[in-house]
């Protein structure tokens, strides 16, 4: 009966715990897959389904925005916590690259965000990612 007991106790404990997870996680995933303010959607949001078969979820979104990559590049920073100075990658061709990475119990979050000059502002493609560890 103790034993029972013990084990219905640690598999709530278990399914709490990862539902937890997986709505932080989703909660970042969702907040940084929106748009730039003011910025249009070029491409319609991609999901990847093949990567499912491997334990992970990816989503590609593609905005375009008049402001200048400079401003584009700190906006994401602040929104993703981190320093542009530290984070920020120039990636040559008047592109910048700011990305996040976090592991929460057995899931991982990244986010690689591609920041590009274009002919009237900017180009922005945002590829978030979650997946089981391994």
């Amino acid at each position: 009966m103790k034993k029972s007991w013990l084990a219905i106790l640690a598999a709530c404990v278990l399914v709490v715990g990862c539902l937890g997870a997986v709505a932080t996680m989703n909660g970042v995933l969702v907040a940084v897959q929106l748009p730039y303010p003011g910025a249009n959607r070029v491409r319609a949001q991609l999901v990847d389904p093949v990567m499912l078969g491997s334990g992970s979820l990816s989503r590609l979104s593609v905005y375009q925005t008049p402001d200048a990559r400079t401003v584009v590049t700190r906006w994401y920073a602040r929104r993703l916590h981190v320093s542009p100075a530290s984070t920020t990658l120039l990636t040559g061709a008047d592109c910048s690259q700011v990305s996040q990475s976090e592991m929460v119990i057995w899931i991982g979050h990244s986010v690689v965000v591609n920041i590009c000059e274009i002919e009237g502002g900017t180009q922005i493609m945002v590829n978030g990612k979650l997946s089981l560890w391994p």
